[in-house]
């Protein structure tokens, strides 16, 4: 019997970061790589964000074969009141989401697209 590995859709930044041979594991309509991506990641957690987690990851069979594992486009971070402003200013300015959404206080939900047609399975 085929043993059926269930992945989760929403995982802790270093849990998808770690072992992810993804190349352009993260927001690719925006960063060019992987670790392009993590050093966004580092410098919004020395502007103020915190407790990363990675929403709608997505675990094709195609994807881990193509691409070398899974990938995320949306983001929950979050932010202490008086780091707000200055880690927001930052996430637009160099993040440029297609979306930021504030959940209660201190936590944020970002999006970022596909481009159209981008990220079907070959």
């Amino acid at each position: 019997m085929k043993e059926v590995v269930k992945r989760p859709p929403m995982m802790s930044a270093d849990a998808f970061f770690g072992g992810n041979d993804n190349k352009q594991a993260f927001a690719k309509t925006t960063f060019a790589s992987t670790k392009e991506a993590q050093r966004f990641l580092n410098e919004l957690e020395l502007h103020g964000a915190g407790n990363f987690t990675l929403l709608g990851v997505r675990h094709e069979a195609w994807r881990y074969k193509q691409d070398g594992g899974p990938y995320a486009d949306m983001l929950v971070f979050t932010v202490l009141p008086d780091k707000r402003r200055k880690v927001l200013n930052y996430l637009r300015r160099v993040g440029k989401p297609g979306a930021i959404l504030a959940m209660g206080t201190d936590q944020y939900l970002v999006w970022w697209p596909p481009k159209r047609n981008a990220g079907a399975a070959p």
